[in-house]
């Protein structure tokens, strides 16, 4: 005589077993989803702040340590291949950003013969705003952010304003760089 074992063997999951365990993939899933964006934002930013820098460090390569940058314009920088060539348009003759705007350089005072060029860097994203400012900031003398409602100054040395800033003014930056209508900002920063 055959001893018959009788086993009761479950195959698959149980309906609850199955919600919990798409309720876990699905947590997990968003919180992996939220520190991408997050380090990706971060990153976007920080790519902006180097190709900026890396353009402004070509500029006094090519215009010396103390130029006034006369007949400097966008299309000067483009094709004269002073910024990475990420930042430079379809067309070749002007400037893109990261985030899909356009940035414009300008001396800042030709006429005054300064050693200064700006760059206005337009359609930020509103949530890389800070991100950026601080990335930006650790070089440019100046930086102001307008979120819709005119600049506002959030670095700034005694020859752009009449006031001296020395640090990045975390809380007004913060500030401006929430106050926008839009999703997204400008950023005007100058060099010397």
């Amino acid at each position: 005589m055959k001893n018959v074992v009788s086993l009761n063997t479950q195959k698959g999951f149980t309906a609850g077993e199955l919600v919990i365990t798409l309720l876990i993939i699905g947590i997990l899933s968003a919180g992996v989803f939220l520190v991408s964006q997050g380090l990706f934002g971060q990153a976007t930013s920080k790519v902006q702040a180097d190709f900026e820098i890396s353009c402004v460090n070509n500029m006094k390569r090519v215009y010396g340590n103390n130029p006034n940058y006369t007949g400097l314009s966008e299309t000067e920088v483009a094709q004269g291949k002073l910024c990475p060539e990420a930042m430079v348009n379809a067309a070749g003759d002007g400037l893109v950003n990261q985030w899909g705007g356009t940035v414009t350089v300008a001396p800042l005072d030709a006429t005054a013969n300064v050693d200064k060029v700006s760059f206005e860097t337009n359609d930020v994203d509103g949530g890389a705003c800070s991100n950026y400012v601080s990335a930006i900031a650790m070089m440019a003398r100046g930086v102001a952010v307008d979120g819709g409602s005119g600049y506002t100054w959030v670095k700034d040395y005694d020859a752009f304003d009449g006031t001296v800033i020395n640090d990045l003014q975390e809380a007004s930056m913060l500030a401006a760089c929430s106050s926008g209508s839009t999703n997204t900002v400008s950023i005007k920063t100058y060099y010397r």
